[in-house]
């Protein structure tokens, strides 16, 4: 269907200045993610206690889980004693200009599919005999491949019975024929060129990659992640970890050292939920604070809100419950101590 839309200058100038590539992706991508959005916000103010994985949807699941089987020789591929982790030229490069630092964009909400792309990024580099990994081929495999992780992820989430919004398998894509979910985690988490030639996406807004003449290299920071042993990956897909203590720290101290204000506006949500504002609408409060500028929207806010507490609670900082049909947010002892908060 073809659709003429009308938009005003400073609209156009503002997506031209973010321009990820193809404008249709663009403004495909921009749509799904507002759906997404919306689906998840009337999910918690309506219905708030339905589990993704309850009685009405729970067949079609397990019959996804039933292919398994085949799925986790992702996992033996991806594992640290299945690759080689090496740093010179065709593998290791600096980033083009110095990272941003800035809040992490909202829509990057997860932090174990960073996990994985940098395992799949090494593997690439070792089917290639250590040569630069072309952008593109990267792109298609690596989305690809993150279907059957996902597949493997939904099987760990029924065994704990995981609420919305907590699932290990969230931001991987699903298996559609159009590709829109593998467009989305390629322009979200994989990683793309601007329009001015600069990476964009979750892993380079990070710093663990370094995206130059269409090829893709590790970053020190990146390769160092990498290669820390993971508890889904290395040990066992069915763990109830997403990340060991290692990583956490890792994380954690990357974030203190390199994107110092996406870290205090963690350390503030710490704080803010500990005090008390720990419900969407009282921590939303909070968050806008964090705007400077003032141009964050109500729809940008919510965006931020649950892309910090979603990469929060990858690390254990803070975890949900429900009470009645609404979200309370509580930090954990371990938020406790990182955030340095007393009581």
């Amino acid at each position: 269907m073809r659709l003429i839309v009308d938009l005003d200058d400073d609209l156009i100038n503002r997506v031209k200045g973010v321009n990820r590539g193809s404008l249709q992706n663009f403004i495909i991508v921009a749509l799904e993610n507002q759906i997404s959005l919306e689906t998840s916000e009337s999910r918690e103010m309506v219905d708030v206690a339905r589990n993704d994985f309850s009685s009405e949807n729970r067949t079609e699941v397990i019959q996804t889980t039933n292919k398994n089987t085949e799925n986790r020789d992702i996992l033996q591929k991806l594992q640290k004693g299945s690759l080689k982790f090496l740093s010179n030229e065709y593998t290791v490069r600096q980033l083009n200009k110095p990272l941003k630092d800035y809040y992490i964009w909202g829509q990057f909400n997860k932090l174990f599919p960073i996990k994985f792309c940098l395992r799949y990024l090494a593997k690439l580099q070792l089917d290639n005999e250590n040569k630069p990994v072309n952008l593109k081929q990267y792109q298609e495999k690596c989305s690809n491949e993150a279907i059957k992780m996902k597949r493997v992820l939904v099987e760990n989430d029924i065994k704990f019975n995981r609420i919305w919004g907590e699932n290990f398998s969230a931001g991987f894509p699903d298996d559609d024929k159009q590709k829109k979910s593998q467009l989305r985690f390629i322009n979200q988490f994989i990683g793309y060129t601007t329009s001015q030639g600069e990476g964009a996406g979750a892993l380079s807004d990070f710093g663990f990659v370094s995206i130059f003449e269409n090829k893709i290299y590790f970053t020190q920071a990146g390769l160092q992640f990498a290669q820390l042993v993971n508890p889904i990956i290395d040990v066992d897909p069915m763990s109830d970890e997403l990340f060991n203590e290692f990583e956490q720290e890792f994380i954690i101290e990357y974030l203190k050292n390199n994107l110092k204000r996406e870290w205090e506006g963690v350390r503030s949500i710490l704080k803010w939920i500990h005090a008390g504002n720990n419900s969407p609408e009282t921590l939303n409060e909070k968050i806008k604070t964090l705007d400077a500028e003032g141009k964050w929207t109500i729809n940008m806010i919510n965006t931020m809100r649950t892309g910090f507490l979603g990469r929060m609670n990858d690390l254990k900082l803070t975890f949900r419950e429900k009470i009645g049909n609404k979200s309370v947010y509580y930090v954990t002892d371990y938020g406790k101590k990182v955030g340095d908060i007393n009581g």
